[in-house]
């Protein structure tokens, strides 16, 4: 006849392994909890780029629409020279005048 154990080594035996599970959860549980707070802050440090980016890109647009304007600014001016050569001539005349405001002997 095979011997049965004593009914509180099964008890202490039960105990123990039950104890072991328990540890066992909470460690669980807190690298749940850490695991979550790093996917948190990897999610915030995300939404923080793309808003950036989305700043970034906004600016980009900006400053890409100011270019094309200058670009037709300049694109107009020099039409409108090689259109008109005399205005050429007299713009030229014009930048080589002294600024009578800034230099009051030429007044």
């Amino acid at each position: 006849m095979i011997q049965q154990p004593p009914p509180d080594f099964i008890v202490r035996q039960f105990s123990a392994v039950s104890s072991s599970a328990q540890e066992t959860i909470i460690r669980l549980q807190e690298n749940v909890s850490f695991a979550k707070d790093i996917v948190n802050s990897m999610i915030e440090e995300i939404a923080s780029l793309v808003a950036e980016h989305r700043v970034f890109g906004a600016r980009l647009h900006a400053i890409e629409a100011m270019l094309q304007t200058n670009k037709k600014i300049c694109e107009s001016v020099a039409a409108n020279l090689r259109v008109n050569p005399e205005d050429r001539d007299v713009l030229i005349a014009l930048r080589h005048m002294p600024n009578t405001e800034e230099d009051p002997d030429h007044a």
